[in-house]
């Protein structure tokens, strides 16, 4: 339908781990940091998803899709946070009524939500970067015919 209403370009973003939110974490067994169950799930889903989008590329003329690897790009981040800049990855910043001070240091606000310090690195990623939008950045697909 918005296709039909003149949309040309597309970001269609793949699920993130769930698996490694706060709220997944307090509920899997302490030997492990995700719950790697729900993760293996939504891999699963987020495996097909390019797929998808290059088949609807061709069916749709002078169309444009990019896929947001959320998947991938929150793994990058976990096997190295202090590279993005966070000390804390599975707590969040809000423990009880106040957020924390120091919110730029966790990946995430509450049980389930990024700090706005990690929609920053997404946003900066996906408008310039090479490694979370594929296959181009937002920039690139500005300047896409």
């Amino acid at each position: 339908r918005i296709y039909d209403l003149g949309a040309r370009k597309f970001v269609v973003s793949r699920i993130g781990q769930i698996g490694c939110t706060p709220v997944s974490v307090v509920r899997t067994p302490y030997s492990q940091k995700c719950n790697e169950d729900i993760n293996q799930k939504v891999k699963h889903y987020s495996n097909k998803l390019p797929g998808k989008l290059q088949e609807l590329q061709t069916q749709l003329s002078h169309s444009h899709f990019i896929n947001l690897d959320n998947y991938n790009f929150n793994q990058q981040i976990r096997n190295s946070p202090e590279n993005f800049g966070f000390k804390y990855i599975f707590d969040s910043c809000v423990q009880g009524r106040k957020p924390c001070a120091n919110r730029n240091e966790y990946y995430f606000f509450d049980f389930a939500h990024p700090t706005e310090a990690t929609n920053k690195i997404y946003a900066n990623e996906c408008f310039s970067g090479t490694q979370l939008c594929l296959p181009y950045n937002i920039l690139k697909l500005i300047h896409a015919n």
